[in-house]
């Protein structure tokens, strides 16, 4: 109706005459897709066998890496600059500006082992820069000396996993790791920045049948 209306096909909405508590959008629930660790290892392995240059498998792998040492989103990781990592500090972090947040950015803790890939990426990435004359504030840059677009990051993702992984399913490949070596929802919720726990605990949170029914055989009245 909001449609129609704005497009003149209609003379009025009449949706927006009607009490919102009378009726509600049917959501769907969206399949949470996770990737095996041997599809994310066999990933990895294409990527460090790629035919193109050094600094190219190195950034791939690095941003590979980094996901999955944090669980940001392809658009977070986009959106670094060099000022936005913090490798040195005692608990290694990246700042982030976050879904919808165009203002202040999320601090996002990041796995040693994703800090030492960026450690010697930035180094690899300063030498990339020094050679060409150039200077970018960018974290991920392209072999044109520009910042990666979402699109690049998408076909690599696309080409070396044959199509199994996206940047998306290593977030929740974090956040399914995460959950089952803490059994602890708020962790994962703070650590992905999910909305609620709500929205954590439907993606990560998976409890067999079996159990509910086995749980309620012995519910009694004392």
């Amino acid at each position: 109706w909001n449609y129609m209306f704005l497009n003149k096909y209609v003379s009025d909405n009449i949706i927006r005459h009607i009490p919102g508590h009378l009726y509600k959008s049917e959501i769907t629930q969206k399949e949470v897709k996770i990737p095996t660790d041997n599809q994310v290892r066999d990933f990895l392995d294409n990527i460090d066998n790629e035919k193109s240059g050094e600094f190219t498998i190195m950034r791939n792998t690095a941003i590979v890496k980094l996901i999955l040492g944090s669980g940001i989103r392809s658009e977070e990781l986009i959106n670094l600059d060099v000022d936005d990592l913090h490798l040195n500090a005692k608990r290694p972090y990246i700042m982030v500006l976050g879904k919808g947040n165009i203002e202040q950015k999320d601090k996002v803790f990041i796995s040693l082992q994703a800090m030492d890939y960026m450690r010697e990426y930035m180094k690899k990435r300063r030498k990339f820069l020094v050679d060409k004359f150039e200077i970018e504030k960018a974290v991920f840059i392209s072999e044109r000396m520009g910042r990666l677009s979402k699109t690049s990051i998408t076909s690599f993702f696309d080409r070396y996993s044959h199509g199994e992984i996206n940047p998306h399913m290593l977030r929740h490949w974090v956040g399914s790791e995460l959950y089952k070596n803490t059994k602890d929802i708020v962790l994962v919720q703070r650590q992905l920045r999910h909305k609620d726990l709500e929205t954590a605990a439907k993606y990560y949170v998976h409890i067999d049948e079996s159990v509910i029914a086995d749980s309620m055989a012995e519910m009694r009245v004392s």
